[in-house]
């Protein structure tokens, strides 16, 4: 993923001007995202913030984003008449949500197999339909490799979690700005620990075989408890991965303009809003800069069972971060091998289809089992007794768990097909994007909806197909 003459932590180039800001946010100030209209902020940007009853709280100088506090409540609006700046917008009630859901050289890093005999590994229908039992016998991956999860942290703690963990690269971003305690990343929802255990858990003899379970997985965490997430705390996410040692980003999330703001129950974001225009754009470069530096981002389609090429409000209006260039979009699969009722689709949106699980057959058996924490105690969770400490699992669903284990197929690719130029696995996004598409095994579109219909090569229900992990690694497109 390195770039040349990059370094594994932030170094020169590193585009977050962390300002040294003794600041204190005031009980009850808003934060905005402030978008300059170059991808740069302005020398002394500080102060016309300060002028409009703002602190600057973050820069994103690489991008042209800032991130600022203000109990002005005509702060926006004051700034917004700045001949600097594109756009300024709250993050109250503008959040994401969690989805409920150079040349390469084959052979550089280090890789070694991996077994599937692993404690409830009979219960993964959903690595079998990806061929990863197959592709376990010749890698699992290497460990050179880094999947960073922006989600809702890690449990460090999970024993089949706790060898893959990359401590050095993980941080929170919650807040907007990153924070290193070990504590400020760690799972506090679940979700994130479900798709680090379909992304890497180990093949260790206990509970179940992640996609690539000799990888390294970072927590990038962006989720709240309740499991919202702000569009500050995603460009954070980003930006972190872009300036540290991630290979592989999973985005199992999608916006959510519920509470507050909007009519359309759907989250979409709308480029003719002038509230959420901004926001797009922040990501969208956070995004673009991500796979500049090497990033390969994978992200869920959603679970509203809706056609992304053909939105109620209009082609203007987006859903994040699935839709933003050069993202892997992820629609999920049942067992069957059919698209989950829930899952979105769209053709030219959908890249590639994955396991994500379905109501059919009746749950738990259609549903994917991964890592749960054992500190969020919900109904019918499966407890593997013989582990070295608490190991529990759960049964779920949705397109979140299809994007993991993409993600987990985009890393056993680098581990294959990567290079260590720069001292650290190193593959284009776009190449493996090639991979992972020209690899798919093709699935013919139903009969009867014409959505499906696409293109040669791929439609709106799975892109270019189901993700074949075997397939992958053993024949270069």
């Amino acid at each position: 993923m390195r770039q040349p003459g990059r370094a594994a932590r932030l170094s020169v180039g590193v585009i977050i001007a962390a300002l040294a800001l003794a600041f204190t946010s005031a009980a009850g100030a808003e934060r905005y995202l402030v978008v300059y209209k170059g991808e740069d902020v302005p020398r002394g940007a500080s102060a016309p913030i300060e002028r409009a009853g703002g602190q600057l709280v973050r820069s994103y100088n690489a991008i042209g984003v800032a991130v600022a506090d203000s109990l002005n409540p005509a702060f926006a609006a004051i700034l917004a008449g700045d001949n600097k700046v594109d756009g300024v917008s709250p993050l109250s009630g503008l959040n994401f949500g969690l989805e409920q859901d150079s040349t390469d050289w084959e052979g550089e890093l280090p890789n070694a197999p991996a077994t599937d005999t692993d404690t409830f590994s009979a219960l993964q229908w959903n690595m079998r339909q990806i061929h990863a039992p197959e592709a376990h016998a010749v890698t699992g991956g290497s460990p050179a490799v880094v999947v960073g999860l922006l989600d809702s942290g890690i449990d460090f703690t999970h024993p089949d979690l706790a060898q893959n963990m990359d401590f050095a690269d993980s941080a929170s971003c919650v807040s907007g700005v990153p924070d290193t305690t070990p504590a400020s990343y760690q799972d506090d929802n679940g979700h994130g620990t479900h798709n680090a255990g379909s992304v890497a858990a180990a093949s260790n003899g206990i509970g179940i075989v992640g996609v690539a379970p000799n990888v390294k997985i970072a927590s990038i965490k962006v989720a709240q408890p309740s499991g919202l997430i702000t569009p500050a705390a995603v460009v954070c996410g980003f930006m972190w991965a872009a300036t540290h040692n991630i290979d592989v980003t999973n985005n199992s999330y999608t916006v959510d303009v519920g509470a507050t703001t909007s009519v359309d129950p759907l989250d979409f974001f709308c480029h003719d809003n002038p509230v959420q225009q901004p926001l797009i754009k922040a990501v969208k470069r956070a995004v673009r800069f991500a796979l500049r530096n090497g990033v390969s981002v994978v992200a869920s389609a959603g679970n509203s069972n809706i056609d992304l090429a053909h939105p109620a409000l209009g082609n203007d209006c987006v859903r994040l971060p699935s839709e933003l260039p050069g993202v892997i979009a992820v629609s999920a699969t049942a067992l069957s091998g059919q698209k989950a009722s829930y899952s979105n689709y769209g053709v030219g949106v959908i890249d590639v289809a994955a396991p994500g699980g379905d109501a059919v057959p009746a749950p738990p058996a259609g549903f994917v089992l991964s890592t749960w924490p054992a500190a969020i105690q919900v109904p019918r969770l499966l407890q593997d007794t013989n582990a070295p400490g608490p190991a529990y699992y759960r049964f779920m669903a949705g397109t979140s768990m299809a994007a993991a284990h993409a993600s987990g197929v985009a890393a056993l690719i680098i581990s294959r097909y990567g290079d260590l130029k720069s001292g650290d696995a190193s593959m284009r996004p776009g190449r493996v994007q090639a991979y992972m598409q020209q690899t798919a095994t093709e699935v013919a579109c139903p009969p009867d909806p014409t959505a499906c219909q696409g293109g040669e090569g791929a439609n709106g229900f799975y892109g270019h197909g189901i993700v074949d992990a075997l397939s992958a690694i053993t024949h270069s497109p």
